[in-house]
Order: structure tokens, then sequence, then C-alpha cells
């Protein structure tokens, strides 16, 4: 008895002693600054910073934050991508010194890119990509967490379009032209891992051609994810607007809720998502959601949408709609599975909304939009396949009140026909019009005001 406890101790020593020698310390998250306009090198500091975040992906770490000054930024040889296999912060909209915050007024980080570059990659803007590498759990409050927070993606420069007026997306390459192909991508796509959280907050996404379901802002979350998506202006993108996916199979019909991913969607506005194409009839909706997903959307503007302001189509497990503003959809207001209804029985009739469902307007709106860019909206002609066929005639009742929201005049005669139109590009003063104010005084996003507030804050 005596040598057992006698050996138990040195036993534990040694344990411990091994473990310690070959422990790595955690890093402390490091701050990274990129400038366009005084950038160079790769110091990234306050006083030297990069002149663009794809120069420094690469010298990153988990947790590190990333600090973006106004100008236009390409891309790392133009490319146009932006590919982060780690969690950080990218926050944008400082001045040059990085001293004031202002991301949607004097102090703008664009994001776009090149589609004449010889690097052009057709991958979406920004793109995070953790779900390979984060699987492991983490102590609550500990996650791994990724933030974008105050940068504008337009995919303007990125797209091709049929001539130079930018009034029709042409999707192929033009190699003769050294054209790539217009991007079927989001602007902004994140892929989480297991115990992942992801927050998305005052940005801006537009004139992107998502070609999928996806959305113009994917988030896909794992097992256990927690994701925030407020405050953001979603506008004139084909495809869906914003898409909470599920990464997460669960292994039994009947999961544990905690362990399901969580969205909070809400203060958003979101508008004009276009089908992919004239007969595509797959997306165009402000929200899609997803199976194995729970979703609490309140205080968001869902408006001129080509199909719904919500499809519901593959059920997800929970899915509230609180005091949201849906308004000018062009086939329905939300899909229930398989059943289309307008907003006003989807309380009494919607089999996959939970019963916090409340409170959703459908007044009209009055969207700023550039007045040029609003008459070239209206006058565009679209088909859904069951017109190609003929069986169905096209319905245009509607057209004086949505050109009343657009702020044009009415007209009595027939709308003029602009085929030669899908996805024309808006610029970002015109987008930023229509989301700087919130609708009613409390629906939809506003523009970020972050006071006399600095980078070290």
């Amino acid at each position: 008895m005596f040598s057992i406890f006698k050996r138990e101790p040195i036993r534990l020593w040694c344990v411990l002693l091994f473990a310690a020698c070959f422990m790595v310390p955690t890093a402390a998250a490091a701050d990274w600054y990129v400038s366009a306009e005084r950038g160079k090198g790769k110091k990234a500091t306050m006083e030297k910073p990069a002149k663009d975040l794809g120069n420094i992906i690469s010298k990153l770490q988990p947790g590190d934050r990333v600090h973006i000054a106004q100008g236009v930024y390409q891309g790392r040889g133009k490319n146009g991508h932006y590919k982060i296999e780690i969690p950080i912060s990218i926050i944008g909209g400082y001045n040059n010194d990085f001293t004031v915050r202002d991301p949607w007024g004097a102090h703008r980080t664009v994001f776009s890119g090149d589609n004449l570059s010889a690097n052009f990659e057709s991958g979406a803007r920004i793109l995070f990509e953790l779900h390979m590498k984060y699987q492991q759990a983490r102590s609550p409050g500990d996650e791994h967490n990724v933030l974008i927070d105050g940068v504008i993606v337009d995919n303007g420069l990125r797209n091709q379009y049929m001539t130079g007026r930018c009034l029709k997306i042409k999707r192929p390459a033009t190699p003769a032209e050294g054209k790539g192909p217009t991007p079927g991508t989001p602007g902004i796509k994140i892929t989480l891992g297991k115990y992942c959280c992801a927050t998305v907050r005052n940005c801006v996404v537009m004139n992107c051609a998502v070609e999928s379901s996806d959305g113009a802002l994917s988030v896909s979350g794992g097992k256990c994810s927690k994701v925030t998506i407020s405050n953001n202006l979603i506008i004139n993108n084909t495809g869906n607007g914003i898409a909470p996916l599920s990464g997460w199979k669960p292994p039994t019909r009947t999961p544990d809720q905690n362990q399901i991913p969580n969205f909070v969607i809400e203060n958003n506005t979101v508008l004009f998502c276009w089908k992919p194409g004239p007969i595509d009839e797959f997306a165009g909706s402000s929200l899609m959601t997803d199976d194995y997903t729970v979703v609490f959307a309140r205080n968001n503007v869902f408006a001129f949408n080509d199909i719904f302001a919500v499809n519901n189509i593959r059920k997800a497990t929970r899915l509230e709609l609180i005091e949201n503003l849906i308004t000018a959809n062009k086939k329905a207001d939300y899909k229930d599975c398989n059943t289309e209804m307008l907003l006003d029985d989807i309380e009494d009739e919607a089999e996959y909304l939970g019963d916090e469902t409340a409170d959703n307007i459908g007044e009209p709106i009055t969207v700023p939009m550039p007045a040029e860019w609003s008459r070239i909206y209206m006058g565009r002609k679209s088909f859904s396949r069951a017109q190609v066929t003929g069986s169905v005639k096209a319905n245009n009742s509607a057209v004086n009140d949505l050109r009343s929201m657009l702020g044009l005049p009415l007209q009595a005669g027939p709308v003029e026909d602009l085929s030669e139109i899908w996805l024309h590009r808006v610029d970002v003063e015109g987008a930023l019009a229509a989301g700087v104010a919130s609708y009613q005084g409390r629906y939809g996003c506003r523009k970020p005001d972050f006071g006399t507030k600095t980078v070290t804050d």
C-alpha cells in the first residue's frame, strides 16, 4: 500500500509537466488596418496600413480584427474575391486615420472587383468557410465568432452586361473581349462550423446576380450556431435577399432545439429581389428559409420581390414573422411549404409559422430610388414558365400601384416594353437612399450612427 500511494503523486506530477511543456499559449487577438488611399506593404498598422484586405489574409489569426478605411477595394490582384477560413472580424467605414466611422456616409468601404482583370474570380465577394476546420465545442461565451460590420458589397463592376448602359446582365464569359462570367454567387456567404457564431450588421449588398436559390446574403449555421443579421440593406439582386441556411443535419428527426442553428433577422431592408432569369421561378424572395433552422424575423421590410416576400418551402423547424412590413410582392407574400398566401391570411392559415407570428403589415411605402432606374424597372418584361406555355395571362393590375410606390407618374396606357432589361445596375448613392431611414419610423434599416466613437473606443 505504501508504494502505491507514494508513486501516485509522482505520476500525476509527470502528467502535468508533460502537458505544460506541450501546451501552446493562445495568442491575443490582433488589430490590423487597411486603407486604399494610404496603404502600402503588409505591416497593416494604424500608422502604416495595408492597401487591401486580400493582401494580408494569409497573415490573420483566429479572433483578429481588421479595420478598413473608406475607399473601393477590388481584392488582391483585382480578383474581386475574399476567401477567409478562420473566424475574424471585418469592420469598415472608417476615415483614413481610423478616428471616425460613417460607413453609409462620408467614409464608405466598398468591396467591388474588376470583371476584366486577368485574376478575376467569380466566387462570393466575401466568403467565410469555417465548416471544415471548426467542429469542436467551446465554452459558452467563447465560441468562434465571425463579424462583418459596415461594408458595402457592390457587384456592379464584377458583372458583365450586354451593353455599356448596364441594363441587362450577361452571365457567360466573353473570352474574345477578355470579360469574365458574371458571378452567380452571393455578395456575402458564410458557412459556419459547429459551435460557431456570426453577426452581419450595417452592411449593404447590391447588384449581385445570384443564380441559385441562395441569398445575396447567405449564412449557413452549424450545430449550436447563433447568427444575428441586423440593420442591413439588401437591394437589387437576383436569387433571394437573405438566406438563413443549415449546414447541420441532426441524427434524429426530433433534434434538441438548442442544437439547431438559430437566426435573429431584424431591422433589415430587402428590396428588389429578382428571379435569376425572366422565366426562372425558384428564387426571387426577400427571405428564403431552410430546414433545420430556427428563424426569428422582426421589424424588416420585405418588398418588391419577383416571387414572395418569404419563401418557407423547405419548412424551417421554427419560423416567426413578427412586425415586418411586407408589400409589393409579385406572386404572393408568403409560401407555406407548397401553399401560397397573402399577408392577411398567414396567421390563420399557415401551418409552418410559429405561434408568435403577429402584427405584420402590408401597407404601401414610398421607395426613393433614382427616377431613371425606377422607370426602367417598371418597363422590364418578365414571364413565368406558365406564361411561356400560354396557359395563363400576365397580370398587370397592380402596375400603377407600384409606380406610385416608386414615385413615378401613373399611366393609363400599356407599360413600355423594355425586354432587354435584367438586373440593371444601381449605383451606391442611389441604393443607399432607399435604406438611410427606416420606413414608417420603425421598419427596416437605417443609416448607422457611431457619433464620435473612434477605433480605440
